[in-house]
């Protein structure tokens, strides 16, 4: 992050030393945004007027990006339902994001509670939140329309080697049906680049990218298109678990106990 001396000495503008600190608090975590927020504190003591103005800056980009999540959270909630959740955070459903652990360390240090640059580090720390949660809405719907787009394309290659398999058939309304289907790949490849080209505008940090895996939950796929209904637990279909529940000899070869670990290893 740029030297804080040069905004002090004049050498830059307030507004160009925002933008440098935007970037960086989008993608840092918060033992950086800690050091970096003391480092501030005590460049700045006894400049209270750049203080103020950089905590007030911060704080209104806190919330325009918490206003815009807000936004996206109404936006998004007819286009995946399915990843709206309860949740203590909101009054309203809202997605969940998975957020990976992060390594902490002794001697960080401590602000004042009430102080204005325990208000700047509290701001501070909420944007890069802001910024993964506003790529996950676009990442949840993007992950929904390839697969929706995978559907199709599997769809159109079955009608198409119908063609061949069976000549018999009268063509026309399979050409009709493909016809149909193209279409609605068509328009699902246009939606595909229009939110994914807003999604990698998204500064979002690299440890969050690194540990997403695809929202594209596999079982609710199965069930979406197949109707298939999955037992998490086990991976399997639910009818293999009645079936097995209803069969003692092989209940355990489907549905294996769990297994306790303890001092000599483990057992059933």
């Amino acid at each position: 992050m740029m030297d804080i001396s040069l905004l002090i000495e004049g050498k830059i503008s307030f507004d160009e030393y925002c933008e440098e600190i935007t970037s960086f608090l989008q993608t840092s975590n918060e033992i950086n945004v800690r050091f970096t927020v003391a480092y501030l504190q005590n460049a700045l003591e006894g400049n209270a007027e750049i203080l103020n103005r950089l905590c007030d800056f911060v704080t209104q980009y806190s919330s325009s990006l918490e206003e815009e999540n807000n936004r996206m959270r109404e936006h998004m909630r007819d286009k995946i339902p399915e990843y709206y959740h309860d949740s203590f955070m909101n009054t309203e459903k809202d997605i969940l994001i998975h957020e990976p652990l992060e390594r902490q360390i002794n001697g960080m240090p401590v602000f004042d509670e009430g102080t204005q640059i325990a208000k700047l580090f509290y701001n501070a720390v909420k944007i890069r939140y802001h910024m993964r949660k506003l790529y996950s809405y676009f990442a949840y719907y993007v992950d929904k329309i390839t697969v929706d787009m995978q559907y199709l394309k599997s769809q159109i290659l079955n009608l198409e080697l119908s063609r061949y398999r069976s000549p018999q058939i009268v063509l026309q309304p399979i050409d009709c049906v493909i016809e149909f289907h193209m279409h609605e790949y068509v328009k699902l490849n246009r939606l595909f680049k229009h939110y994914h080209g807003k999604m990698c505008k998204i500064n979002v940090d690299g440890e969050f990218l690194y540990h997403r895996h695809s929202s594209a939950d596999v079982y609710v796929v199965m069930y979406q298109y197949y109707k298939y209904i999955f037992n998490r637990q086990y991976g399997l279909p639910k009818s293999v678990i009645d079936e097995a529940n209803k069969n003692p000899q092989i209940k355990y070869l489907v549905m294996p106990p769990p297994l306790h670990f303890g001092f000599c290893g483990y057992v059933k």
